[in-house]
């Protein structure tokens, strides 16, 4: 069976196997037979209870790793050139892109990879919190000099924190464990209010190199940022968020 089209959640190509005959499919409900047999183990991995990654919840079927995807008829890509041209596309396609770049590698590998397919760099933004140890202003501007682009600061004092929490839980529908959501956020509103599209962040990474789903952050931060945006066509309260 030829692998279909499809994205996961990281935008790799998502691809599941079954063991009884090698069949693949982009689509896990394709490779069950009905009825459909649960896999316990599967239950787990889906539920974050930890196991076996390539575990799904249909028994017989894995997910193959993110580390690769397939280009076509022909032999998979390495995950770095999916990686590279996925950034690629974005940054061709992107009206006007903005980036939320911190001291870690995260982002700081989709700059790298914007900057290597030729396209104009993004507008880089970076928060600074006023919050002793948790600012990463300093290695964000090192990081965007090194490929020769500017990083802006936007500020947002601990005070602008607490008025942002209750838009916050609000636009993602659950309670916060902590407050780094809120943190995207003030940097996704503000990047609206510049004018931009387009918000690249290095959200979900960790799961994406552990070939693993990431069904936690990523929604949460998707739900903010779409709530900035509604919330700054539509300005019919009086909320400040």
């Amino acid at each position: 069976m030829k692998a279909e089209a499809a994205l996961d959640w990281h935008g790799i190509g998502a691809r599941y196997r079954r063991l009884a005959d090698g069949a693949e499919s982009a689509r896990l409900r394709d490779l069950g037979r009905r009825p459909w047999t649960l896999d316990a183990a599967g239950v787990d991995v889906a539920w974050g209870l930890g196991g076996d990654a390539t575990r799904t919840l249909l028994a017989g079927v894995r997910r193959v790793p993110s580390g690769s995807a397939p280009p076509g008829e022909g032999t998979a890509l390495p995950w770095g050139t999916v990686f590279e041209a996925a950034v690629a596309r974005i940054a061709a396609q992107a009206r006007a892109p903005a980036l939320a770049l911190g001291g870690g590698l995260d982002a700081a590998a989709v700059l790298v990879a914007w900057c290597q397919s030729g396209a104009p760099p993004p507008r880089v933004l970076t928060l600074s919190t006023g919050l002793a140890g948790y600012d990463e202003v300093d290695a964000a501007r090192r990081i965007a000099a090194a490929c020769g682009a500017r990083c802006e600061v936007v500020e947002a004092p601990p005070s602008a924190w607490l008025e942002a929490l209750p838009c916050a839980v609000a636009s993602v529908e659950t309670p916060l464990y902590n407050l780094h959501p809120v943190g995207r956020y003030l940097l996704a509103r503000e990047a609206r209010r510049r004018g931009h599209d387009t918000l690249i962040t290095g959200d979900g990474a960790d799961a994406a190199f552990a070939a693993l789903p990431d069904l936690d952050y990523v929604p949460l931060i998707a739900a903010l940022g779409a709530a900035t945006a509604w919330r700054c066509v539509h300005r019919s309260s009086r909320a400040t968020c």
